[in-house]
């Protein structure tokens, strides 16, 4: 299971149906309030699922775009 904070004002639900399309089933929750995405996952698919994650669009619901390198939490 990979787990990665999504980005304030960022609609999960686009990052969701991003890695659903890829076969991926993913799941979120807060943490401390911060909300989380969880993806399950085989460790040999963790290239794939930051690729998804770094190429859908992402636009906060203010506009904003969030381009940034996706880590996660296990890299830290």
């Amino acid at each position: 299971m990979l787990e990665t904070k999504v980005p304030e004002g960022q609609d999960v639900a686009v990052l969701m149906a991003a890695v659903k399309h890829a076969g991926f089933e993913s799941i979120t929750k807060i943490d401390g309030g911060t909300e989380r995405l969880l993806v399950a996952c085989d460790e040999g698919d963790r290239a794939k699922v930051r690729s998804i994650l770094e190429r859908v669009h992402r636009t906060g619901f203010d506009g904003t775009m969030y381009a940034d390198h996706v880590s996660f939490d296990d890299e830290r």
